[in-house]
């Protein structure tokens, strides 16, 4: 019936997405690898090396920073948009530029890198978004995104890829959402109307 035929293309859609940002996540990882080893290699020239690994995610900004904070290269962005990028994690989600933003140590300096998340694109109907459970933040290509009810996008991000009830705004819908990788982050679709 329909109800089932809208379900699986929302779950194909969260599914499809997940996949897509996992595979840039995996190539924004590769280029802060050959970074660190630029650093590590040639730590007078930290320019040289962001921009050695930019050749390999032509989209990624990739900043050294120093222990104090302060921006010692950029590449592919300016340096204001590293100063304020301290962060603790990995990777993190940053909702200000629907980015997201990897770390890595490299001995007393820190690379960062911020890679644009848009959220996938959507098909008539449905609304895709990114969002992280653990820091409770979305990266969102349809308005209204933050009116999604959080009991609803939690319990569609522990059962990933089995649609939900879901509210937005008073409408009810579908909810489903799609890990990506072991990144903590989740692909989220929601459709309103697809009661079951």
């Amino acid at each position: 019936d329909l109800d089932r035929v809208q379900a699986a293309a929302l779950t194909q859609a969260a599914t499809n997405g997940a996949a897509v940002i996992d595979a840039r996540l995996g190539a924004a990882r590769s280029a802060l690898d050959l970074a660190a080893a630029g650093l590590t290699t040639q730590s007078s020239r930290p320019l040289d090396a962001l921009e050695a690994a930019r050749r390999h995610a032509p989209d990624l900004a990739l900043a050294v920073v120093s222990e104090t904070g302060q921006v010692i290269a950029a590449a592919g962005a300016p340096a204001e948009r590293f100063s304020s990028a301290a962060q603790t994690t990995p990777l993190a989600l940053d909702p200000a530029d629907s980015s997201a933003v990897l770390t890595r140590k490299v001995g007393d300096r820190t690379l960062i890198a911020r890679l644009a998340l848009a959220a996938p694109s959507a098909i008539a109907g449905q609304t895709l978004f990114v969002a992280s459970a653990s820091e409770r933040l979305a990266l969102g290509s349809g308005a209204g995104l933050p009116d999604l009810d959080r009991a609803g996008l939690e319990q569609a991000a522990r059962t990933p890829n089995d649609p939900v009830e879901a509210r937005q705004r008073g409408r009810s819908g579908r909810l489903t959402a799609a890990e990506v990788g072991d990144t903590g982050l989740i692909v989220g679709a929601w459709r309103a109307g697809t009661g079951s």
